[in-house]
């Protein structure tokens, strides 16, 4: 990860709560309708999960496993406290792009980029 890279994580860290939970129910409720019987057994990658709130969302819809990533340390360790619970998330910290997508074993149903592609 570069250094710019690592600055825009630690920015949209600290800035999440007030530029994203104001809207994540709403979008969240959009996201999900267009997704609809997709979600039940789909297997989801999460790229750029923050604390993890539409992860769980994803695990509580019945989506078979997530794997959920994100580049920020404390988006991480908030992301693995709040999935804690589900067997079939894994968290982990990284910068995605394409190339990270090519080298999953077994490639997912559903990528998910929610506010995450400026990054």
């Amino acid at each position: 990860m570069t250094r710019r890279s690592r600055l825009a994580a630690s920015a949209s860290a600290l800035t999440y709560r007030w530029t994203y939970l104001r809207v994540v129910d709403e979008a969240d409720a959009d996201l999900f309708g267009f997704l609809g019987d997709r979600l039940p057994g789909a297997r989801v990658v999460d790229c750029g999960c923050g604390p993890g709130i539409t992860s769980e969302k994803l695990l509580r819809a019945g989506v078979d496993s997530l794997l959920a990533v994100d580049a920020s340390a404390l988006m991480v360790r908030q992301a693995r406290a709040r999935l804690a619970g589900f067997g079939t998330a894994q968290v982990y910290r990284a910068y995605v792009d394409a190339t990270f997508l090519l080298g999953l074993a077994d490639p997912p149903d559903i990528v998910l980029f929610k506010r995450s592609l400026y990054a």
